[in-house]
């Protein structure tokens, strides 16, 4: 089902950013 696709690539979108945070911050 679409949403679940929507689901699952915003979720990437969120760890790659919070992943990309911490290393600027490291």
């Amino acid at each position: 089902m679409i949403v679940e696709f929507l689901v699952d690539a915003e979720q990437e979108l969120v760890d790659a950013a919070l992943w990309y945070e911490s290393k600027e911050a490291g």
